[in-house]
């Protein structure tokens, strides 16, 4: 058996140095998750492409990317290095996709032999 562990707050100084606004949604303790909960947000806004509204109101758009304990499961077992991670993490938010996107990484198929 192994055990991977990794620093919650080191995890969200990465994201937040790589310009992505990172949180954690769910408080830390010791009750069980329940299946799909989110654990972790991660934010980008587009500063850009701030849209004038009425009012005199400003919207600035972005995208959230809803972090689960399958995904950061994924990140802890592929023993990936946290900058890598971070970047595959910056492309999904990129590429402005709608949906469930699931980064993955080149030649990926060539690892698991």
């Amino acid at each position: 058996m192994a055990t991977v562990e990794t620093s919650g707050p080191a995890l969200t100084c990465l994201l937040q140095v790589a310009g992505l606004d990172a949180r954690w949604v769910r408080p830390p303790g010791k009750t069980d998750l329940q299946q799909g909960e989110v654990v972790m947000e991660i934010h980008q806004q587009e500063q850009l492409r701030a849209v004038a509204l009425p009012g005199g109101l400003t919207m600035t758009p972005g995208w959230t990317l809803q972090m689960r304990r399958s995904e950061l499961e994924r990140y802890l077992l592929e023993l990936l290095r946290p900058g890598s991670w971070v970047a595959g993490i910056k492309h999904v938010l990129a590429a402005r996709q709608a949906g469930q996107p699931w980064p993955h990484y080149r030649n990926e198929h060539e690892i698991w032999v």
